[in-house]
């Protein structure tokens, strides 16, 4: 991929931990950078006070993630060691206030122009921005902000300052993922439709691939040659690498941008799945960037797919990330509805339900999870008791193995097969009609205001799975904070 693939362009990803997904109320716990020859984690004050004894450094740490909607999250990560590193820190006060971490960032990172790679650059940028809001160690003041911000990007200090961007994006590179974005979108219904359209769905993804490819690497070049950096969605490059794959008939046309979150790219890349911890995580998204990297160069320099990209397609398309990822879409527009709503009405649930149904459409289903008698018996629990319809989603996907789903016992007067609402996308139709039945959609609701966030079990995971995180905040607006 010419200068994103050369071995003299530094890369730097940054990652972050967080007490939670609403970063009005949430806090920063520890920042981690992963350079070749440079590597830190630091580790946030202002998370629980200064004074605690050693006994109660963790359980003050639960209780902010608790606090903050991640309680169960947090757990988890307790029961593997994850927090054992931050007491260290805590109990030898070799913590960071953000603005002395930023401070250490920027005087690391001046003159080593390159990539700055994070992944899912909104999440990360929108958390620090909000610290500009928040008080004492937590607190990112305008200084320490903008002289990282010219001084490793070249933003003009004077136009940061109204800025809620922290980590910025190039409006070339934010267009471009728009008309690949589209491409893909379209692309994703090749299967409905003859060869010949196929044939020039594909030329139309072709050329928004190569175009975003010539993007990333145009503005990386120039901002080098200027001495700066520039910031890199980890997302944009796995969306690259599944579109050759697409383009090459080694995945399904449903499967193009599918598999983005770090964790399935670890476990199938690196062997090995995501710690979420901030330094271990911010390593992985690295690796996995120069390994796809590399893949796409050699495939635009060869034409062809290597054995490694074939087993890669054949295991995107045998894995049940997808199914996982949809039973995640259908809990968090639950939660985002109750957050917002309170009780549900029961028109609701199932409008809610079917839009789920529609965005996994163009995926095909595994031979043993069917997902229509899934949604109907969360939308049945849900309508009885909302926490006993998580507590369900979250055992399946918990488990290694997705159950065997396979009977479509739901009656003709369910909500999720009754006629009405907007058009379905071709494949959920498609489907249905095959049923005698239409789901009911309702209007896709695309506020103006932004909403606020949502439960944080499983939403966490969305973040990282690329494109649901993305979905979420098209919804809520908070895509705009980069344009």
């Amino acid at each position: 991929m010419d200068i994103l693939n050369n071995p003299n362009t530094p890369v730097f990803s940054l990652d972050i931990e967080t007490t939670g997904l609403d970063h009005k109320d949430n806090r920063i716990l520890t920042v981690g950078l992963s350079g070749e020859k440079y590597e830190q984690e630091f580790f946030q004050k202002g998370i629980i006070p200064e004074n605690s004894r050693p006994d109660k450094i963790i359980p003050r740490v639960l209780a902010a993630h608790v606090r903050d909607g991640a309680g169960d999250f947090a757990r988890k990560q307790h029961s593997k060691g994850a927090f054992n590193e931050y007491k260290k820190r805590f109990e030898s006060k070799t913590m960071s206030s953000l603005d002395d971490t930023f401070n250490v960032l920027t005087m690391n990172l001046k003159n080593k122009a390159g990539v700055f790679l994070v992944q899912n650059l909104n999440f990360e940028s929108e958390a620090f921005g909000e610290a500009r809001n928040k008080l004492g160690d937590q607190n990112l003041s305008d200084n320490a902000r903008s002289r990282f911000l010219s001084s490793i990007f070249g933003v003009d200090p004077e136009a940061s300052k109204n800025s809620k961007k922290m980590i910025p994006q190039d409006s070339r590179i934010i267009s471009a993922r728009k008309d690949f974005d589209n491409a893909a979108n379209v692309f994703k219904q090749a299967g409905d439709f003859s060869q010949e359209t196929i044939t020039n769905f594909k030329g139309t993804l072709a050329k928004a691939s190569s175009s975003l490819e010539s993007t990333l690497n145009k503005v990386v070049k120039e901002n080098i040659d200027k001495g700066f950096s520039t910031a890199i969605d980890l997302m944009d490059i796995t969306k690259l690498y599944t579109s050759k794959l697409a383009l090459n008939d080694a995945i399904a046309p449903g499967y193009l941008s599918t598999g983005l979150s770090v964790d399935y790219l670890a476990k199938e890349l690196l062997g090995t799945p995501e710690k979420h911890t901030a330094l271990s995580d911010a390593r992985q998204q690295r690796k996995i960037f120069n390994i796809l990297t590399d893949r796409i160069d050699k495939i635009n320099k060869s034409g062809v797919l290597s054995a490694e990209d074939l087993e890669y397609g054949e295991n995107l398309m045998n894995s049940d990330v997808h199914e996982r990822t949809f039973m995640s879409n259908i809990q968090n527009r639950l939660t985002e509805a109750q957050k917002k709503k309170g009780t549900l009405s029961e028109g609701k649930v199932a409008s809610i339900i079917s839009q789920s149904l529609e965005n996994y459409s163009t995926i095909p289903e595994k031979a043993n999870f069917n997902r229509l008698a899934f949604a109907e018996d969360i939308r049945k629990t849900y309508l009885k008791n909302p926490s006993e319809a998580f507590a369900k989603i979250s055992e399946i996907k918990d488990q290694d193995l997705l159950p065997d789903i396979k009977a479509l016992a739901t009656p003709d007067e369910s909500p999720l097969l009754r006629k009405g609402g907007m058009a379905r996308n071709s494949k959920v139709l498609m489907g249905l009609t095959a049923l005698g039945v239409v789901a009911m959609v309702g209007s896709n609701n695309r506020q103006s205001k932004k909403e606020e966030l949502t439960s944080y079990d499983d939403l966490y995971e969305n973040v990282y799975l690329g494109q649901e995180y993305a979905n979420w905040q098209e919804r809520n607006n908070s895509h705009k904070m980069i344009y």
